[in-house]
């Protein structure tokens, strides 16, 4: 929690980003039997078939000494289910079961699990693999986050690869790509996955990299993170859930609960980005989620200084910043907002940023600018409007954009939907109805006129922002870590861990 103060209220502002522990209480009866003892059990033995069949290969049997992996841990007792850190002693969730010790064969040349590298001073540092499911050379709020999280945990002092389908062959330093990305068009949006990526390139990269920690983000879309599981036995997992919507077609609702039997019982922590991402994930997970936000890196998107931008005497300049070509997104009903606010004299500028298909809408006072790959260059973007809007229609877990204009110092207007909600409040934003264009033309007319609203506005919305920043995230990421690495291994994560030192 972090506190501010409101100069023109005169008050002091808490700022209490949301970390908690959801238990199966909390998600409701669904989620509580999701998990009924015998299907699991069938599914872990379905599983190892599985990669019984896919591991064949002369030399090492490689899966061999990890059939324990797919044995039925012992379940806590009822009246330790849900317990917190203060609690138990363990930080996030439940304490772990007792498990034995997980060592390496002789005959199979992996890395033994018995320790923790030596780190820097304070604590001991770990090998993490973060696993995404999407194209790494495109933008995406999920490659978002992953970036943002391994560029922080290597600043103290562990070692972080980003893992993930790549089209354009060489992602970069720090990441490692695999080929096989095919467009799987979904709601109106492109999805490049890896669909056709090679399980024995990804199995040869496990093997050799000898990781502590498989963080998979979306575990249940495939088909990397599911390689990412099944090769890398001897790392403790962990998995982060991002997706939410409001209306899941039924037939999605069966494979995702069908591929969460088969696959999560292998993860020893689980996070959400949000309570709705929560409550999504509660039909295919078992056991309480920590439930860890999204950051921002508030030094690259920060207000304008003084003197830097003077927007007196030109028109009110409103940012949108997505992928316009998802209709989720809501871009029409911003243009059709623009429409009615210039019909009725308002001078008003909208630019949009990011991708969508060809020829763009042409309109008076609309500018498109494309997609902008670099983070400095979108930061600019944020600093240089008067208002951010974000007109989403639903389906929206938590709203990344909303974090970086709030870090900016700028206003925002915003649909009212469940994700969008766990970021913005009404001291710097103005809620208004999903698919609204009249609501959403009368919010931006009503700070239209109001400079020094829109100031306190942005203030309020910087001093929230702030409480998002990575460097103070990612230790409670971290510390899912450390917890698993103990439940894997049978120790005490005290023992393990350490705490990353913001800066």
């Amino acid at each position: 929690m972090t506190q501010g103060v409101d100069a023109d209220a005169g008050r002091q502002v808490q700022v209490a980003v949301p970390v908690e522990v959801l238990d199966d209480r909390a998600l409701g009866p669904r989620h509580r039997q999701a998990g009924q003892a015998g299907d699991r059990l069938d599914a872990r033995r379905e599983t190892a078939a599985l990669l019984g069949h896919q591991g064949a290969a002369p030399g090492p049997r490689h899966l061999r000494d990890d059939s324990r992996s797919f044995q039925r841990r012992p379940r806590l007792p009822c009246r330790l289910r849900g317990r917190t850190a203060r609690q138990t002693g363990i930080i996030g969730e439940v304490a772990p079961s007792p498990a034995r010790p997980r060592r390496a064969s002789a005959r199979t040349g992996h890395p033994r699990r018995d320790h923790i590298r030596e780190g820097g001073p304070g604590g001991r540092s770990l090998r993490i693999a973060i696993v995404v499911p999407y194209d790494v050379d495109r933008e995406g709020g999920v490659k978002r986050h992953a970036v943002h999280l391994a560029r922080t945990l290597r600043g103290g002092g562990d070692e972080v690869t980003l893992v993930g389908p790549s089209s354009g062959g060489q992602p970069g330093p720090g990441v490692r790509g695999f080929g096989g990305v095919v467009n799987v068009p979904a709601n109106g949006a492109a999805n490049y996955l890896g669909l056709f990526t090679s399980p024995l390139a990804v199995r040869r990269f496990f093997r050799a990299a000898a990781f502590d920690v498989v963080h998979v983000h979306e575990p249940l879309v495939p088909m990397l993170p599911h390689y990412a599981l099944w090769f890398s036995p001897r790392a403790a997992h962990v998995c982060t859930f991002h997706m939410y919507t409001e209306d899941e077609p039924a037939a999605w609702r069966a494979v995702r609960t069908t591929l969460g039997r088969l696959l999560l019982p292998r993860f020893e922590r689980g996070i959400a980005v949000s309570r709705p991402a929560a409550a999504y994930a509660a039909a295919t997970w078992r056991g309480p989620l920590s439930v860890i936000p999204n950051g921002v890196p508030t030094g690259t998107f920060r207000p304008p200084e003084d003197g830097e931008e003077d927007g007196s005497g030109r028109p009110l300049r409103v940012l949108f910043v997505g992928n316009w070509r998802d209709p989720r997104k809501g871009l029409p009903y911003l243009l059709e907002a623009h429409s009615r606010l210039r019909a009725k004299g308002l001078a008003v500028e909208v630019d949009v940023v990011g991708e969508g298909p060809s020829p763009v809408p042409e309109q008076p006072g609309v500018s498109f600018h494309g997609a902008i790959a670099s983070e400095a260059a979108l930061a600019e973007r944020y600093r240089h409007c008067d208002l951010f809007v974000a007109p989403a229609t639903g389906q929206e877990s938590f709203g990344i954009v909303l974090l970086e204009a709030m870090a900016s110092g700028r206003p925002v207007v915003c649909s009212d939907i469940a994700g969008y909600r766990e970021v913005a409040d009404r001291e710097g934003a103005r809620l208004v109805p999903p698919g609204d264009a009249e609501a959403l033309a009368g919010a931006i007319a009503a700070l239209a006129g109001q400079p020094e609203r829109r100031r306190r506005m942005g203030a309020a919305n910087r001093r929230r922002a702030e409480a998002y920043d990575w460097a103070s995230l990612v230790s409670r990421v971290r510390d899912e870590y450390v917890a698993a690495v103990a439940a894997r291994a049978g120790a005490a994560p005290a023992a393990l861990g350490r705490s990353i030192a913001a800066g």
